[in-house]
């Protein structure tokens, strides 16, 4: 199946969505000046990022004060059990 991310911006907020993927790395250069990253994650990984395996990664982009927002959440529970509330949960 194809997928696809999106840069856009609306309203001079600069937003990036990952869509369907299970890496982070081809977003990386988009988010320069991004006010918004929306990431598919999940738990067992799949179709979706593996969320412990961008944790790290996330928390660095935050700190360029980016608001992240964790979408297509397959165990919210847990998800939100090793978030710690850092970012935003959708």
């Amino acid at each position: 199946m194809d997928s696809y991310g999106f840069k856009l911006k609306i309203n001079d907020k600069i937003i990036v969505y990952t869509g369907d993927t299970r890496i982070l790395q081809p977003f990386i250069p988009y988010l320069q000046n991004c006010n918004e990253f929306y990431v598919d994650v999940s738990k067992n990984g799949g179709v979706h990022i593996k969320f412990e395996d961008v944790i790290d990664d996330l928390k660095e982009i935050k700190k360029n004060n980016v608001k992240i927002f964790l979408m297509h959440l397959d165990d919210k529970y847990y998800i939100e059990k090793i978030n710690n509330n850092e970012f935003f949960i959708n």
